[in-house]
């Protein structure tokens, strides 16, 4: 009798073909992009964040807490997406939900930067790094 087994060498087949597409220069190109699109919304959101009052020792920080996760998380063959909002711990931890409630302000942000801009700097993103060819 032989080892070969059917399930194996498929999962081998399978992983081969996921390290090829994952390779090319449109992945890389399409992560990239999303990066970028991702640094317009969180630019608008910040723009529409609250201070705070001027008393506060903590006037800003939820504005300056806003940024895009450092993970980009795959959701399929040449799918992913990348978390923007408040990251941080603490206080604005603790109040962020209830300023987006009062104030909307990732949901004005998301408009602002889905009116164009965030199409654009992906397109534009994508298109030079598949000429660069990385």
């Amino acid at each position: 009798m032989s080892d070969y087994n059917p399930l194996t060498e498929m999962r081998f087949l399978t992983s081969d073909i996921q390290k090829a597409l994952t390779s090319l220069p449109s992945d890389k190109a399409t992560k990239q992009a999303l990066r970028r699109a991702a640094r317009v919304l969180v630019r608008e959101a910040k723009a529409w964040a609250p201070v705070g009052p001027e008393d506060d020792i903590h006037r800003g920080a939820l504005k300056r807490s806003i940024h895009q996760s450092k993970r980009i998380t795959r959701r399929g063959l040449g799918s992913y997406s990348v978390s923007v909002g408040p990251i941080a711990r603490g206080r604005v931890q603790l109040y962020r939900a209830k300023m987006e409630e009062e104030h909307l302000y990732m949901y004005r942000g998301y408009q602002m930067a889905s009116q164009g801009r965030m199409a654009e700097e992906f397109e534009r993103t994508f298109t030079s790094v598949i000429k660069r060819g990385r």
